[in-house]
């Protein structure tokens, strides 16, 4: 299975936290398992919605998914914010799978290498 983390992006973070570091992550990556639903069901709506909406839970998305290191995540978010900004209905549709498969791979990687708490 292909990783959906890039680990270096949390590795280096924790480098520069120094003792902090790994307990700074595990906030990091439970914070964002906790809080990355919504904006998931935000950008992934089951019908059409608000635009404005959309783009701002995307760019959210797309910003706190490329902190705790979910790349293409992130970069499927951004597709969405830039559809979204160009009121681009089909568009920010056709990306709602991929968005929700992403999520859930990611959610599921970093629960096995971080936390089991979260």
């Amino acid at each position: 299975m292909t990783s959906t983390i890039d680990t270096t992006v949390l590795d280096e973070l924790g480098a520069m936290l120094g003792e902090r570091g790994p307990a700074v992550i595990e906030d990091v990556v439970r914070t964002w398992v906790a809080e990355s639903p919504a904006l998931v069901a935000a950008v992934a709506p089951d019908s059409a919605a608000d635009l404005d909406a959309i783009v701002s839970a995307a760019h959210s998305l797309k910003s706190s998914s490329r902190t705790v290191g979910a790349m293409s995540l992130g970069n499927a978010a951004e597709v969405v914010e830039h559809a979204g900004r160009s009121d681009d209905l089909a568009s920010v549709t056709a990306e709602r799978e991929n968005i929700l498969d992403l999520y859930a791979q990611a959610v599921e990687e970093l629960q096995r290498r971080h936390t089991a708490d979260c």
